[in-house]
């Protein structure tokens, strides 16, 4: 790679420096630092293997704070869990880290993404500051303009709020010049976008040079995040069953707007897809670019990522992005999450749970009060959209385990936010319906065989209560201790 190609400014090519002497300059003591990436997508490489490197000639680094823009990538975590992390926001990661957080030795936050990066830009969170930020980009153009990856997230806000930014190019992608649109909402002024591929940012990103710490280029390849896998069955007959209640739905409307959730189930709503659709979305597959134009007519996301296995989709990317500017456009989710412009687009929700109560109360986020986070879709849409579905499948551990259950012992979504309930079993419409009518109709259309004698044995006991929506916290508990469900009470 000649470095010309990818630092076109001459005057900040001596900012480029190896990753080890960028860390052993800017971190001194206890300081907070910022990642771009999400869904293990544009995640800075070369960067966090530094901070453990130097952890270790050290003997030991201690992070005040530890924010990420989303769910990140294996290596990263491991880098990560080398050093002291007092603090973490937006996801809990995996494997020690997200221990340290369940026993307490890691303060943990996992705001909504739009309300997130609000807090990180404004200054809110972390507290004391934000000391570095490390983003990940493709080039630096010839007037010093910073030109993204495939992932946006919560960039502009880190940049904005940090003392010192890193920028970590990667040259193992193209120069993805065009592709995106960076916007920055302002309290009380309306964000000027009315369909999907309005552009009313600018292409590229804005460092102050007096913040631009150091330069790093990584040839590293991009990464997988560590939750999601390629499509099964049971995520096949989940989209099936989604696009069936869709496809009433969509009658004389014209295409739906949607957000199509993330992981393993957004690449099976794509495969079953048979209608045109417009995506806004926070993320989603590249395997969604091989029906643009076509069924699928524009798209707008904060992040593209593959899955492992669907390498081929993002080298199809990089061959046709310029031909695909016309219709995809990369934003920062304080854009793409925005409740204004949801509503405003009439978008249909996609979001994925770890289970559901009888009355459509949602746990995104907890299995037995330990955080779980990286389920998929994002519980802000929820809010604002035209329909709201819920879908997960309606077991898990081999069929041993009931995901829907008499009550959640965790609510992201209440029942008010819910409007539809797909399982692989079957998809439940539970608009203007009652608590009653809904717990009924969620047991007999969405629950698995195996357990719906169980939840209906469940409503009886709590139906003999009384009440608007009945509770029976004894036979809860008992359906709960019986091993049919994940979470205890």
């Amino acid at each position: 790679m000649e470095l010309a190609e990818r630092v076109r400014d001459p005057s900040l090519r001596d900012r480029v420096a190896d990753p080890h002497s960028v860390v052993d300059r800017l971190v001194r003591g206890e300081v907070t630092i910022a990642f771009s990436g999400m869904t293990g997508t544009s995640v800075p490489k070369e960067i966090p293997r530094a901070l453990a490197k130097l952890s270790e000639e050290r003997g030991g680094l201690a992070l005040r704070a530890l924010l990420t823009g989303g769910s990140t990538t294996p290596s990263f975590e491991e880098s990560l869990a080398k050093l002291v992390v007092r603090r973490r926001y937006l996801v809990a990661g995996t494997g020690p880290i997200r221990e340290r957080i369940n026993r307490g030795e890691v303060a943990f936050l996992d705001p909504w993404l739009a309300e997130y990066g609000r807090a990180v830009g404004s200054g809110l969170i972390p507290e004391g500051g934000l000391d570095i930020a490390v983003i990940e980009a493709t080039c630096i153009d010839e007037g010093g303009r910073v030109i993204p990856s495939l992932s946006l997230d919560y960039i502009p806000e880190i940049v904005k709020a940090s003392r010192h930014v890193v920028v970590e190019i990667s040259a193992a992608k193209p120069v993805l010049e065009g592709l995106h649109d960076v916007y920055t909402p302002k309290p009380g002024v309306p964000i000027p976008i009315r369909g999907v591929l309005d552009r009313p940012g600018r292409p590229h990103l804005r460092i102050p040079r007096s913040k631009l710490a150091a330069i790093v280029i990584s040839e590293s390849e991009e990464e997988y995040a560590a939750a999601y896998q390629s499509p099964s069955p049971t995520d096949r007959a989940i989209a099936r069953n989604i696009l069936a209640f869709l496809s009433r739905e969509a009658e004389g409307d014209g295409p739906l707007t949607i957000q199509a959730g993330s992981g393993p189930l957004a690449s099976a709503l794509l495969d079953e897809l048979e209608g045109e659709v417009r995506v806004w979305t926070e993320v989603l597959p590249l395997r969604w670019i091989t029906e643009v134009p076509g069924k699928v007519q524009a798209i707008s996301t904060s992040c593209l990522y593959s899955l492992r296995g669907e390498e081929k989709y993002r080298e199809e990317f990089y061959g046709r992005y310029r031909e695909l500017m016309r219709y995809v456009v990369i934003r920062p989710y304080t854009v793409t999450n925005s409740l204004e412009v949801i509503s405003r687009l009439g978008v249909v929700s996609v979001q994925q749970a770890l289970e559901v109560d009888v009355y459509g109360n949602v746990n995104v986020s907890h299995i037995g009060g330990a955080i779980y986070t990286g389920v998929g879709g994002s519980g802000e849409f929820t809010r604002a959209a035209r329909i709201t579905i819920v879908a997960t499948p309606s077991t898990t551990s081999n069929g041993a385990i009931s995901r829907v259950v008499p009550l959640v012992s965790h609510v992201d979504i209440p029942e008010h936010d819910v409007d539809v309930l797909v399982t692989e079993v079957g998809w439940a419409d539970l608009r203007g319906l009652s608590p009653r009518e809904r717990a009924a109709l969620i047991v007999e259309r969405c629950a698995h065989p195996s357990f719906q004698e169980r939840l209906r044995q469940y409503l009886r006991a709590a139906l003999s209560r009384g009440g608007h929506e009945p509770v029976h916290l004894g036979a809860a508990a008992a359906f709960h201790g019986s091993g049919a469900s994940q979470q205890g009470l």
